[in-house]
């Protein structure tokens, strides 16, 4: 499950991840996001993952998610993503992101803990 929420006085979207997520849970998660009305691209992020029991996300789908933002992040300022991500194949996967990312004006950093995360932020 993902459950998103904003901080307003921080200008920040916060992505929960919750127990067992999959391709599709991932992609449509987002895609209905992306549709809300009330979407801002201009906020920062946090992929919070440590409530995460199971990740089961292919390098594909991790691909598709880059090319759905790609249209729609704000080249400047840039926005920041932080993953945090304690558990190592979870790391792994937002350090994939991380480098499929690599052409995307979104600042994105992966971390072991939340503190660090929401100070980058």
């Amino acid at each position: 499950m993902i459950r998103f929420r904003v901080d307003a006085v921080h200008r920040v979207r916060i992505a929960e991840f919750r127990g067992t997520v999959d391709d599709d849970e991932l992609l449509g998660s987002y895609a209905r996001l992306v549709e809300e009305p009330g979407y801002d691209p201009t906020l920062h992020d946090m992929v919070d993952m440590r409530g995460v029991d199971r990740l089961d996300v292919s390098a594909a789908t991790l691909r598709r998610l880059v090319e759905m933002f790609a249209p729609i992040e704000p080249r400047d300022p840039p926005t920041r993503l932080a993953i945090v991500a304690p558990k190592d194949h979870i790391y792994g996967l937002g350090r994939m992101y991380e480098m499929l990312s690599n052409d995307t004006p979104e600042d994105i950093r992966v971390f072991r803990e939340y503190a660090p995360a929401a100070k980058w932020l």
